[in-house]
């Protein structure tokens, strides 16, 4: 991957975040069940870390047994605590903020920028984030995840994704909210199962229309008439099965994780996915986001 020196960078070319980011308060993460304030905790999030680090920043928002992907599933908290950073964040910037019916579950991704301690080069990507609310109605990251890709897209404008309506159960036990995620986790059994006796035919009942994948080496790629046409040129073909799922109180939105073998151009190869679900009007699960970071 080619990088460049930080110095050579023009400072007008991120985001105008960190002025706004500096005046975020601890406020910042309350969750009021809106989209706004899951962009409010996204932002926190990276005025901790300019302000104490990746390794604290991370450490404080994060829920105990949140995962990190390093590439394979980790103890965030464990792994921060425990690991030396060699490297700064300079800036990210939300392109999509998706939040469940029930507000207490959302995702936030984008493109981010960081510049090695030593040698000030900088490394670009895209991460996704889950969060969760708890108990205090205070947003915590659950899971995180950085896609390395070989330049920077900068966003022009957050895409906010809310739901299509504000209908779901509400009262419900620890069964029926097992049951829920066990009907996520079979949805990505099943998918892995169709991927090895139908290949990449089986993705395009399982990709919704506005789909963004996220695959380690490339540049992001959004929705199905780009993401399908990319994996036929590039010769992909999946294997996958995941290993842990969540969900949403209200049902609407789940992520699984996994591993998953990619055979690129003939070459397979070993990868962590993370795939974000969300039910369509429709009723049926589909995939939003599914991501490849390489073991």
């Amino acid at each position: 991957m080619k990088h460049i020196n930080f110095a050579t960078l023009n400072k007008v070319l991120f985001f105008k975040i960190w002025c706004f980011c500096f005046v975020l308060s601890a406020k910042a993460q309350k969750n009021n069940h809106t989209i706004t304030s899951l962009i409010n905790a996204d932002n926190y999030l990276q005025t901790l870390i300019a302000k104490k680090g990746i390794n604290q920043g991370f450490v404080e928002l994060s829920e105990a047994l949140a995962i990190d992907f390093k590439p394979g599933p980790v103890n965030l908290s464990s792994f921060y605590q425990n690991t030396e950073n060699n490297y700064n964040l300079f800036s990210w910037q939300i392109a999509t903020a998706t939040i469940a019916k029930s507000g207490d579950f959302g995702i936030t991704t984008g493109p981010y920028v960081i510049s090695n301690k030593e040698t000030a080069d900088l490394f670009y990507g895209n991460y996704i984030t889950v969060w969760r609310s708890n108990i205090n109605d205070k947003w915590q990251l659950i899971l995180h995840a950085s896609i390395p890709c070989p330049k920077l897209n900068l966003v022009k404008q957050a895409k906010m994704v809310e739901p299509f309506d504000s209908k779901y159960s509400r009262l419900l036990g620890p069964k029926k909210i097992k049951m829920r995620e066990d009907i996520v986790f079979s949805t990505d059994e099943l998918l892995g199962k169709a991927l090895k006796i139908s290949g990449n035919k089986s993705l395009t009942e399982f990709y919704s229309a506005n789909v963004a994948l996220y695959l380690a080496g490339y540049q992001p790629l959004k929705d199905i008439d780009e993401v399908l046409p990319f994996i036929a040129s590039q010769k992909i073909t999946i294997q996958s099965s995941p290993t842990n799922t969540n969900r949403a109180y209200s049902g609407d939105l789940a992520y699984t994780y996994g591993k998953a073998t990619l055979t690129i151009k003939k070459k397979p190869q070993t990868f962590s996915y993370i795939r974000i679900w969300q039910i369509q009007p429709n009723m049926k699960w589909y995939i939003i986001m599914d991501a490849y970071m390489p073991l």
